[in-house]
């Protein structure tokens, strides 16, 4: 799995980097990273001097989102409790 930087966000994840060349009819073609002048994701073309590609962790990457989900819920639950006591103190309800 690949991980493809462009000025330090994510573009994308990958099995394999799509790197193009341009072809002698001027079109786009997919070739070897030693012909590439570039590397296409969700069809835009990004200079091979703009990308950071490096390997990516799969499992490293299923912790994080494991984690962020954990995060999400958390907070859920503290906004859910504060708007359940907000409202028994405005009815009046003591616990």
């Amino acid at each position: 799995m690949y991980k493809i930087l462009y000025k330090g966000d994510i573009l994308a994840y990958c099995e394999k980097p799509n790197y193009v060349k341009i072809a002698d009819n001027g079109c786009y073609n997919s070739c070897s990273r030693d012909e590439a002048i570039g590397i296409a994701v969700h069809s835009i073309v990004y200079p091979l001097d703009q990308v950071v590609v490096g390997e990516a962790d799969i499992g490293v990457m299923a912790e994080n989102f494991t984690k962020q989900g954990e995060d999400l819920l958390d907070v859920q639950e503290v906004v859910i409790n504060q708007a359940v006591d907000s409202s028994l103190t405005s009815l009046g309800v003591e616990e």
